[in-house]
């Protein structure tokens, strides 16, 4: 009874035919006390090792090797897939779960959530279909809620549902070491999101070796959705993490291709830098300042396995130093919403401006039917539209020598 357990007092065994599990094996365990987060605090612990066997016959003897006691080296990725047009209440109780196991993680976990668009119309989904319905046929997902970690799926299949199997499986990819080292900085400067990887390998990462990048939006309330916001039908009211573009696209890049890969390997001891970026549509992004993350993952393309995880939080919005002068923008910057509008339409500005800049409604007798403005202290503007005939009309930002024109339908 090692360890004073009244059942299952078994280590490592060799079965009853003496075969299996000959060979070093390997056991990790977590430093915290049970069923809490927290790790023990004590200057006196004792490490006890309990040896018995019922074989009176010959046998090898033991040994222990690789002792070692410190920090856990693995970042651990968590991949969700969810669609906000479910009626299902599992989705809801699902993420809900998910987000609560995040936080509550005395070591960092990187979530990625792909919002796809089955089995109802998700309208994260709309913003970009192609990224999120790719990762979930790479894992052969056809279904929600599904999640993978470390890119593995639920060990019991007639268990899917990520409070069944997730919880009690990410202690043992945290424990396991870090197959490589990541270096990550992101710049969003003059509308690009540019992201520069350094790659350092504890081992040989072969030919197979994917890293993926992903842009995120940490925390996006439903309010920003506007209009689209009644596609909602799972009855959650806040979207973390929620994937907007995988970099430089979903299929990633191999690591096989630079420049000092040797027979499409990383090798140990070498630092591998890749770069790339993203000129997004500023108007896919919602209303939340400071809310971008990058996540980076390097993940095997075959067996699934990923190797190693890590994510850049509160990133700011790739436009929020260009609002110094309408000049430096362009209609495709600027988010006119809901539209069609019925009653309230609001402006917005990918950032404050440095200076007031005027608003003004058009109808399509060129003739001013409303005006308002942005102030220095906001990014937004708005119009009451409710009293105003239906019908298609232009919102003029700016003044006449610097305008920037938008056309919004207000409908009855």
């Amino acid at each position: 009874k090692p360890g004073h357990q009244d059942v299952l007092d078994i280590g490592w065994s060799r079965g009853p035919d003496g075969k299996g599990n000959e060979g070093w094996q390997d056991s990790r365990f977590v430093l915290a006390a049970q069923g809490s987060s927290s790790v023990i605090q004590s200057e006196n612990l004792v490490f006890r090792f309990a040896l018995a066997s019922n074989d009176v016959g010959q046998s090898n003897g033991f040994a222990f090797d690789n002792f070692r006691l410190g920090e856990r080296t693995r970042t651990v990725l968590l991949e969700s897939f969810a669609n906000a047009g479910s009626t299902d209440p599992v989705e809801k109780a699902q993420n809900d779960s998910i987000n609560a196991f995040k936080r509550g993680q005395p070591v960092e976990l990187v979530k990625v959530n792909y919002r796809v668009g089955f089995p109802g119309i998700d309208p994260f989904n709309q913003d970009n279909p192609g990224d999120p319905s790719s990762r979930a046929l790479y894992y052969n997902i056809k279904t929600t809620p599904r999640s993978r970690l470390d890119g593995f799926m639920e060990p019991e299949q007639e268990k899917p549902l990520f409070t069944n199997w997730v919880r009690d499986e990410f202690n043992k990819r945290a424990l396991q070491l870090a197959r490589a080292e990541m270096d990550v900085t992101v710049a969003t400067d003059k509308g690009v999101i540019a992201v520069k990887v350094v790659v350092r390998p504890n081992e040989a990462l072969n030919k197979r070796t994917i890293l993926n990048i992903a842009v995120l939006e940490q925390q996006v309330n439903i309010a920003a959705l506007g209009a689209r916001g009644s596609l909602v039908k799972t009855g959650e009211v806040t979207f973390e993490f929620v994937v907007k573009k995988m970099l430089p696209t979903v299929l990633g890049t191999q690591t096989s291709t630079h420049k000092d890969a040797v027979n499409g390997e990383l090798l140990p001891a070498n630092a591998y830098t890749f770069e790339t970026e993203w000129i997004p549509n500023l108007s896919l992004f919602y209303r939340e300042p400071n809310d971008l993350a990058v996540a980076v993952f390097l993940q095997d393309e075959e067996t699934r396995e990923v190797y190693q995880s890590k994510v850049i939080l509160n990133l700011t919005d790739p436009a929020s130093n260009l609002v110094t002068g309408l000049e430096n923008l362009d209609a495709s910057q600027v988010v006119t919403f809901p539209n069609p509008a019925d009653d309230v339409l609001y402006v917005e500005l990918p950032a404050p401006p440095a200076v007031p800049v005027a608003l003004e409604l058009i109808d399509q007798m060129g003739k001013r039917v409303q005006s308002s403005q942005i102030s220095p202290a906001s990014r937004q503007g708005t119009f009451q539209v409710g009293g105003l005939a239906a019908g298609v009309y232009i919102v003029q930002i700016g003044t006449p020598g610097h305008p920037i024109r938008k056309k919004v339908v207000i409908a009855r």
